[in-house]
């Protein structure tokens, strides 16, 4: 009988990992069901290996695998044994799995699909009045529907989480996701501040928003007379506010302003090569206009980061903060036209 050379036995190989074992070994880790113990336990011992030999991430055989080995290496400190921790998976992706096909669920129901809504939402461009509050009701209709069943799963998911942490002893939740996200807990600290500091500037924003929006949910309005944005031209705003804040970035900020295109979806996305590409879902609208300014964050941060995905909590703090400070500089510069309502 020939045996495999990846073994799922657990224990730590006495012997050095190579490259080419580790790649091997994750294939085969990667090609079994998730919950399976044998993959939960194979991916454990190859974190392992990599927080022991870091360099291994520089050969090219693991370059499509090394952000997820780099995370995993990061978290070694925090791994429990493996029977504690196969005993932990079989206690707690039961009830993760239930929230998660609850919330599924929703979304695999046109009534309260996220696609539904972001459809109704496409009728707050509309210059008809009636059209406008259509869509307004129809997309708070569904986020009711939505409401129980994603705030009941959200708060048994941090149950999970808050047990799992003390377990494995972080500081607090944002030790887990500082390691997870190649970062720190002063970083995510120093993001929290940020926003907190910038608040007159979203409350400057806001204020100006109600006159050319509405005030309430209920009460859309619509720009007579304002012209359908061109792509291009949210690029090069959102670049400009950028480099207000952050003059070093402005060469940055241009260069990705530059290679914005339109697509069916809005989004940043880093290449293999660490190329940054930008599409936005873009309709000429106000609104398009601060999806422009959030995506373009993005795109900012990625290039900043060289290419390396920026991480997820830092990333959108960014990024929220950029379609804040493009909405702004565009209702700042708006003539008197562009800011009459009906």
């Amino acid at each position: 009988m020939v045996r495999s050379p990846l073994s799922f036995s657990g224990r730590r190989r006495s012997q050095p990992s190579s490259a080419r074992d580790l790649s091997r070994r994750l294939a085969a880790a990667d090609g079994l069901p998730p919950g399976d113990p044998r993959r939960a336990r194979e991916q454990r011992s190859i974190a392992r290996a990599i927080a022991a030999d870091a360099d291994l991430l520089a050969d090219p055989l693991l370059a499509a695998d090394a952000q997820r080995l780099r995370a995993w290496s990061r978290l070694v400190p925090h791994v429990l044994d493996d029977a504690v921790e196969d005993d932990l998976a079989r206690r707690t992706r039961p009830i993760v799995t239930q929230c998660t096909q609850a919330v599924q669920a929703l979304d695999d129901d046109p009534a309260t699909s996220h696609t539904a809504s972001d459809h109704a939402l496409i009728g707050l461009d509309s210059p008809d009045t009636t059209c406008r509050r259509d869509a307004d009701a129809a997309a708070w209709a569904i986020a009711r529907r939505r409401r129980p069943v994603v705030a009941e799963s959200l708060r048994t998911l941090v149950e999970v989480q808050a047990a799992d942490d003390r377990l494995r002893r972080f500081a607090d939740w944002r030790q887990r996701f500082a390691l997870v996200e190649g970062t720190d807990v002063d970083r995510l600290r120093d993001a929290f501040d940020a926003v907190w500091a910038a608040r007159p500037i979203a409350h400057r924003w806001s204020t100006a928003r109600a006159l050319v929006s509405g005030r309430d949910v209920s009460d859309r309005r619509y720009i007579p007379g304002a012209p359908q944005r061109a792509l291009g031209e949210d690029a090069a705003l959102a670049a400009r506010a950028i480099a207000a804040v952050a003059p070093g970035l402005a060469d940055v900020a241009t260069s990705i302003a530059g290679t914005v295109v339109a697509g069916p979806l809005s989004e940043c996305t880093v290449r293999p090569d660490g190329t940054v590409e930008v599409a936005v879902a873009h309709r000429g609208t106000l609104r398009s206009t601060i999806m422009v300014g959030h995506e373009m964050g993005h795109g900012v941060h990625a290039a900043v980061s060289r290419g390396a995905p920026p991480p997820t909590l830092v990333g959108e703090t960014v990024a929220c903060l950029t379609s804040i400070l493009t909405a702004d500089a565009l209702l700042r510069h708006a003539d008197a036209a562009t800011r009459r309502v009906v």
